[in-house]
């Protein structure tokens, strides 16, 4: 089953309890979905963990944006829930990349006993997502619950234009993405601020796409998502020393502390790497867009 992250069935006069129904049955059956998958079914795919944790990101997105317009109880509920459902698939997703990128050196017959170390680390790691799906369905299910989380009318405040409202919106996550631009020498958990700001505002993005000119989707959303790709080569060098170290501290082994090295090595390198490449001309093209987005006399 495919999820489009694109929502562009919102009309522009639409109430925003409306498109919070749309936006968040959308999400959250994209979570029900991979949920079982990544407890079930894990080694068909990488991708069921890596998917799961993908839409959990956008279902709590979606949950803050719309906020106002939701019912408090199930909004507390739902946002602990999605937090555990992400955090129980985090180490296992960060263990399904360090052995696709060490795949061709792990089956070196040198390199066996580190790949064993590898391979029960990740089975260990399947317990935390298994446990997860089995107290959500105790709680008859996502699905099930989804429907609550649209308060009544009396209990929310509701705004009665979306068009009006996703435009507010979107001038607030730009800003939030501005306040987090790296400074000169940044530190990599700078860097991971504004890697969080950019996820950030491409969730937005997906959401509200439909109360803004194409070229919201054709010119923006593609600097951001290059943006992204840069960011998370650093992080993923980053979650791979982290992981690394861990095993290392029950484990002693020289083919361990080696990855560390090089682990390090690259994170270093992409940060320098990033730091020449996000000059002042490449924040001025992010500015000049976003000018350009605001000022199309087809906006809105």
């Amino acid at each position: 089953m495919k999820f489009d992250k694109w929502l562009a069935c919102i009309e522009l006069d639409e109430a925003v309890r409306n498109a919070a129904a749309i936006s968040l049955k959308h999400r959250i059956r994209a979570v029900s979905h991979f949920l079982p998958l990544a407890a079930k079914r894990h080694r068909e795919s990488t991708e069921y963990v890596h998917q799961l944790r993908v839409w959990c990101r956008r279902s709590g997105a979606a949950i803050h944006l719309y906020k106002r317009s939701l019912n408090g109880k199930e909004t507390k509920w739902f946002l602990k829930t999605l937090n555990r459902i992400r955090k129980s698939a985090g180490q296992a997703r960060d263990l399904d990349v360090l052995l696709a990128r060490y795949e061709d050196r792990l089956n070196r017959p040198s390199c066996q006993s580190l790949l064993s170390v590898l391979l029960r680390a990740r089975n260990r790691s399947q317990k935390p997502i298994e446990a997860i799906h089995r107290s959500v369905a105790k709680s008859h299910g996502l699905d099930r619950r989804a429907g609550r989380l649209i308060g009544k009318k009396k209990h929310v405040k509701d705004i009665a234009c979306f068009q009006i409202w996703a435009e507010q919106q979107f001038d607030r996550a730009i800003a939030d993405f501005y306040s987090r631009f790296p400074k000169p020498q940044p530190t990599i958990g700078q860097l991971h601020r504004f890697r969080i700001g950019g996820k950030n505002l491409r969730y937005t993005i997906e959401m509200l796409a439909a109360a803004f000119p194409q070229c919201v989707r054709t010119e923006l959303y593609p600097l951001i998502s290059t943006l992204q790709i840069e960011l998370g080569d650093m992080n993923d060098h980053s979650v791979a020393v982290q992981q690394l170290q861990r095993l290392a501290n029950s484990h002693n082994s020289k083919q361990l502390r080696k990855l560390i090295k090089i682990e390090e090595r690259a994170m270093d390198a992409s940060i320098s790497s990033f730091c020449k490449r996000w000059s002042q001309k490449r924040k001025r093209q992010f500015s000049k867009t976003l000018d350009h987005i605001r000022g199309d006399p087809d906006a809105g």
